[in-house]
């Protein structure tokens, strides 16, 4: 079976019909960044449409009950699949929540040719393939102010907000709350026992999930997570891990949208995405840190450190770092049907 990282452009049948460049382009899609990498969406086409729904079957319950983290992952696929969509000169017309019977049908994307290319979006296809969350700590170098007015500007586009936190004390206080929250969160075995379904050992075949060394435990035990992470609470370990990315990452960043609706959900997910392929294409790194925003009771103490306005919706950190492997990726004819 094909490697679903290694997609040749030349390959796109630019004279097939629109179902099958459709498909072909869907493969881009799918190398989008998801929660536990559980790619939570399913595509289905018909002729020159392309209809996204949600798998709900692949819902983090414990620590996404409401679906919010498993639609913004839907929403990263479908910016991804929008920038591939121009990189191959299709006119992408979006519909997001097109049916309000159908609350997982996400999206419908109708394409046709097109000779007005977006300049903002043609210059982040070059960042799909470098684009790989690092949890390894990341070099003390800043990242560059045009990177962070560019991302600025992608997100706005989509009415999305971004707030960088670089301050020590509030770099030092938000430390402390996701190792609050990492130890909050272990307490629950059946937090630990969904995680441990989505965990991989170095040599897994599944074509989802993350790896076991990613949760920071020492390298002796990382064989061991799945039947560490069931047995024990190791809150306190991999809270001072995380606790450790917080306080050395060079650049902290947060989402965050004017309500708290699936259709905010969508957009964040689609600015992310943007906002992941452009600091991708000039070698920057990211990594999530959503225990603030999933354990019970730290969202308002979150909001006081960073004082935002709106609804966080994603809090990650950016710096440079060694190139992380890709996560392993389904093959596009498991989530993509032809009807």
């Amino acid at each position: 079976m094909s490697n679903p990282w290694e997609i040749d452009r030349q390959c796109f049948p630019t004279t097939g019909s629109p179902a099958e460049q459709l498909k072909f382009i869907t493969r881009y899609a799918l190398l989008a960044p998801s929660t536990h990498n559980t790619q939570p969406w399913k595509f289905i086409i018909q002729h020159d449409e392309l209809k996204l729904y949600a798998d709900r079957s692949r819902q983090l319950t414990e620590a996404d009950p409401s679906g919010r983290e498993l639609v913004m992952s839907c929403g990263a696929a479908l910016g991804q699949l929008r920038v591939a969509l121009q990189h191959f000169g299709l006119d992408p017309e979006v519909s997001l929540l097109p049916d309000s019977n159908e609350p997982d049908w996400l999206a419908r994307v109708k394409i046709s040719p097109s000779n007005v290319y977006d300049d903002q979006l043609l210059p982040l296809f070059d960042g799909i393939f470098k684009r790989h969350t690092s949890r390894t700590a990341f070099a003390s170098t800043a990242v560059p102010q045009q990177v962070i007015d560019k991302i600025t500007d992608l997100a706005g586009r989509l009415g999305v907000g971004v707030a960088f936190i670089s301050d020590a004390d509030q770099q030092q206080q938000l430390a402390r709350l996701v190792a609050e929250g990492d130890q909050l969160l272990f307490k629950n075995k059946n937090f630990r026992l969904e995680l441990r379904r989505w965990l991989r050992g170095k040599d897994s075949n599944t074509k989802d999930g993350i790896a076991s060394r990613s949760l920071g435990l020492p390298a002796w035990l990382a064989p061991l997570a799945a039947y560490i992470i069931q047995k024990l609470d190791v809150g306190d370990m991999v809270a001072r891990n995380d606790a450790q990315l917080v306080l050395t990452a060079p650049l902290l960043v947060i989402l965050h949208t004017p309500e708290n609706q699936p259709m905010d959900w969508l957009l964040a997910g689609q600015a992310l995405d943007w906002m992941l392929l452009f600091a991708a294409a000039n070698r920057i790194n990211a990594s999530f840190f959503s225990q603030p925003l999933e354990a019970p009771g730290l969202l308002s103490r979150f909001n006081e450190i960073v004082q935002i306005s709106g609804q966080p919706q994603l809090f990650f950190r950016l710096g440079y770092a060694v190139d992380a492997k890709p996560s392993a990726r389904r093959d596009v004819d498991t989530v993509v049907s032809m009807e």
